[in-house]
């Protein structure tokens, strides 16, 4: 019984590890979805000032964000979805 719940947790860690690498590969780059002045924005309230490098580590903070909420969203739904099919 103990080794069939821990071989479900760790399933369920790899199955949003991978859904992560999926949807980080997937999705464009941030700048194509974002506007510049928002970003800049970002960049000085995150930094307090704003060049390059600091845009290029905001871009990054903003895509990661993006992508660890839709594949908390996505992994949600499936397991939810999986969970009403093995029920009925």
């Amino acid at each position: 019984m103990a080794l069939t719940s821990l071989a479900r947790k760790i399933s369920k860690i790899i199955y949003f590890i991978l859904l992560f690498l999926v949807l980080g590969r997937a999705l464009p780059r941030p700048e194509t979805y974002l506007d510049y002045d928002i970003a800049r924005d970002i960049c000085h309230f995150l930094f307090g000032i704003v060049n390059a490098d600091t845009m290029y580590d905001t871009f990054f903070y903003i895509s990661l964000i993006i992508v660890i909420f839709l594949s908390a969203v996505l992994y949600i739904m499936t397991l939810k979805l999986i969970s009403t099919i093995r029920s009925k």
